[in-house]
């Protein structure tokens, strides 16, 4: 009997224990998910920009630095 409820305990402890580490999964992961995608924004924003100095610099005849 004393083994049967030692058993019950541990199971409980680890259903405690895996209940807590989904929720801090849910809790973060959506953050961790904004903070990815605003990196990608400012990434491509900076892709932007960096491209249209480079046309603003070469652009001969509305060629935007283009090859022919």
């Amino acid at each position: 009997m004393d083994s049967l409820r030692k058993m019950l305990i541990s199971v409980a402890m680890l259903g405690a224990g895996a209940g807590v580490g989904y929720a801090l999964l849910v809790i973060v992961t959506p953050g961790e998910r904004r903070k990815q995608e605003m990196l990608k924004e400012a990434a491509t924003t900076q892709e932007n920009v960096a491209w249209r100095k480079n046309w603003m610099v070469g652009g001969e005849g509305g060629a935007g630095g283009r090859s022919p």
